[in-house]
């Protein structure tokens, strides 16, 4: 996917943002805000001085909007990842739009701002999501370097794909959810401590 997501996504769509053109990386989190993942990201980033992006969900922004508030207060830029993670994917417009706004509606209640970026649950997506997103003011926001850290991948397995793929402007996907609960923090801090040792810089995503 990161192959296709760097080469063939830029060049058949331009409107979304793949990578950045600045020279910064970009950490972003998928599927959040979960009650024991998200806490513990918050603190390596914050113990590093780092901002990132969220991709929330909006049934667990209704769930935990503690954490919803907190990812905001610490800097952090928030995005809409869909209401409730089912595949977008040759859905009706309506059925699209309808997801999409319910979870935009459900961050801007809870954090007292419209989040700005839309990325679609799994990465799939078709010129209907691009539709709705754009309708609901967003911008699609994908990856070029996914570090798969919601597989059975070790740690070691996890840094040395970002090691490899990562360049000036990545967009790095990751994620905040059950699957990394128990270990993201691990790889997180080594994640960090590599690019920063490798002279890295890190932003969240400007849409």
């Amino acid at each position: 996917m990161s192959f296709l997501n760097r080469t063939l996504g830029p060049l058949f769509f331009p409107s979304i943002l793949w990578r950045s053109s600045n020279s910064s990386i970009h950490l972003t989190f998928d599927d959040g805000p979960h009650p024991s993942a998200t806490p513990r990201v918050l603190e390596l980033l914050q113990k590093f001085g780092i901002q990132a992006t969220f991709f929330l969900l909006g049934e667990r922004v209704a769930s935990y909007p503690q954490l919803a508030v907190q990812i905001m207060a610490l800097g952090h830029t928030v995005g809409c990842h869909s209401m409730s993670h089912r595949s977008l994917f040759l859905k009706p417009l309506m059925a699209q739009r309808a997801e999409i706004s319910r979870a935009r509606s459900t961050i801007e209640t809870t954090i007292g701002k419209s989040p700005g970026a839309f990325r679609p649950p799994y990465g799939h997506f078709d010129f209907s999501t691009l539709r709705a997103s754009s309708d609901e003011g967003m911008r699609l926001v994908m990856w070029d370097v996914d570090s798969q850290d919601f597989s059975t991948r070790t740690n070691a397995n996890v840094l040395r794909r970002l090691t490899r793929q990562t360049r000036q402007g990545s967009i790095i996907l990751l994620h905040d959810n059950d699957q990394t609960a128990g270990r993201g923090s691990d790889y997180l801090a080594a994640i960090v401590e590599n690019f920063l040792e490798s002279g890295y810089t890190f932003a969240p995503v400007s849409v």
